[in-house]
């Protein structure tokens, strides 16, 4: 402490400089030459078949489980890796990358969902009405394989307000407060008349071989080839 005699040295100006105080061979400066510390990431998300998003300055890119990355972290947005594919998101368009993290579907959605693993399928949107991608290596004939260079096909045009892909690769769709079902391949199974579709079975969609709906007020079952089964009535209580 200074007393009242040392007034003079309170107003001086010292100018300490870090590097000059700690030594060139303190533990401190070993280890910043031994390890690089830019595998320190702002955020991680958890590990997803192998590969984990990170944030870094507000920014996202994917990673291995060896450090290395897939993409570098300059994207505004994306969801994990499911069915072999991720979303990434930039001035409001998204697209999937696969693995190697070259863009399989290009950037060109206004919103995407994940792929689903089970029927590697994804609902996407075109200002805000939904539809179904699904990879052309993935589907097993040959109608609009060929239509264009791109690597995907819709399977449903972007028209519907709410899409649900089931995990038995049946699609749930939404269209000005009628639904109906579609398979994987987008072949109508059951037309947009139902006013209520359940889709909420943890098996797929036709949990025990068929679905209940409502048509009219009134409760059916509805088969996987688009049958109805019976009323609801002949096996439950009337909704």
């Amino acid at each position: 402490m200074y007393r009242k005699k040392d007034r003079r040295l309170q107003r001086e100006n010292v100018t300490i400089n870090l590097e000059e105080l700690v030594p060139e061979n303190h533990l401190l400066r070993i280890i910043d030459k031994a390890i690089d510390f830019n595998f320190i990431y702002d955020e991680v998300e958890n590990f997803s078949e192998g590969c984990a998003l990170v944030t870094l300055k507000d920014k996202k890119g994917f990673v291995t489980l060896q450090g290395d990355w897939i993409t570098a972290p300059m994207y505004d947005g994306g969801t994990s890796f499911s069915g072999g594919m991720a979303t990434l998101s930039m001035n409001g368009k998204h697209g999937y990358i696969d693995k190697s993290g070259e863009f399989v579907i290009p950037m060109k959605y206004t919103d995407a969902k994940p792929f689903n693993p089970d029927c590697r399928m994804a609902a996407v949107a075109m200002d805000g009405k939904w539809g179904v991608v699904k990879l052309k290596d993935d589907m097993s004939f040959n109608a609009d394989k060929n239509a264009s260079d791109s690597k995907e096909v819709l399977v449903l045009p972007t028209i519907y307000d709410e899409i649900v892909i089931c995990s038995d690769g049946f699609i749930y769709a939404m269209k000005d407060g009628k639904c109906g079902i579609f398979s994987n391949y987008g072949r109508e199974v059951y037309p947009m008349v139902c006013e209520f579709i359940d889709y909420s079975g943890k098996d797929g969609l036709f949990t025990n071989g068929a679905v209940t709906a409502r048509i009219d007020g009134e409760l059916i079952r509805i088969d996987r080839l688009g049958n109805t089964v019976y009323p609801y009535s002949k096996f439950g209580p009337q909704k």
